[in-house]
């Protein structure tokens, strides 16, 4: 993968894209006046662009799209929050004022922006993504202003980013110390609703949801835990989840309590 920066750099950008390529061990080259497209041919590598208006990976596969990141449909999901309707993630998660949730599977974060709704202007969410590129991403996206009012940004400020395996850093908590735990593991079927997790797929961790992984969250959780699965998944009978939201969604939440 080759790290470069968007043309005509400021140094803090190309200062920015020198410490990612040294966190990676990965080349960084100055863009000049490349285009993308004709380098990648070049190449055939990756290429990764760190901007100030937010970062793009651009993937070498030809049929990959370019990611960046963008709350998607957080911002239609949380006007509705916002004018008093109602959402089925908080719904099962129950998140009040002040909690502290642990999203173990932050991906694109839309659900993590959410949940930080959701427990309001004194509450945090810790959300852990896998895959190196997929956290830088999101990170520094969560940051940007945008073109969004201010209780959405302040919400997604309020998100931080670890990049990690989640199931080990749960195992390092100790118990009863997070109010909420969220899990929404890569499914293993494809849900073709979601134009977002299409475009995530080919570079998301692809872990699957485990006995261990539920008892560490059990564990972990002081309140509950919630899971997200396509609506015909066995889980939600296996591991008796209560299902929340619409009966006939693409997706549901489902919820347990914690240990006591």
């Amino acid at each position: 993968m080759i790290i470069t920066t968007a043309k005509k750099p400021d140094p803090d950008l190309r200062a920015e894209a020198g410490a990612k390529a040294r966190a990676w061990n990965a080349p960084y080259v100055p863009r000049e006046k490349r285009s993308i497209q004709r380098w990648q041919r070049e190449t055939g590598e990756d290429i990764y662009i760190v901007a100030t208006g937010g970062d793009t990976y651009h993937p070498a596969a030809a049929a990959a799209d370019p990611l960046t990141f963008h709350p998607s449909m957080a911002w239609l999901r949380g006007m509705q929050v916002h004018r008093g309707g109602s959402d089925p993630l908080l719904e099962a998660a129950d998140v009040q004022e002040g909690d502290t949730v642990f999203d173990a599977t932050l991906g694109f974060g839309a659900d993590s922006i959410m949940l930080a709704l959701g427990a309001g202007a004194t509450g945090t969410v810790l959300g852990i993504e896998k895959q190196p590129i997929v956290a830088s991403l999101v990170r520094k996206g969560l940051r940007l202003p945008g073109d969004y009012p201010g209780w959405f940004t302040d919400a997604m400020q309020r998100i931080t980013v670890v990049q990690g395996d989640s199931f080990r850093l749960l195992r390092m908590l100790p118990d009863s110390c997070m109010d909420v735990v969220y899990l929404d593991p890569m499914f293993a079927e494809a849900v073709y609703t979601s134009p977002a997790i299409d475009r995530l797929r080919p570079v998301a961790a692809t872990d699957l949801l485990s006995d261990m992984w539920i008892g560490e969250a059990l564990r972990v959780a002081r309140r509950r835990i919630v899971v997200k699965d396509h609506a015909d998944s066995p889980h939600f009978k296996q591991y008796q989840l209560t299902p929340a939201g619409r009966r006939s969604a693409a997706v549901r939440y489902g919820w347990k309590e914690a240990y006591t």
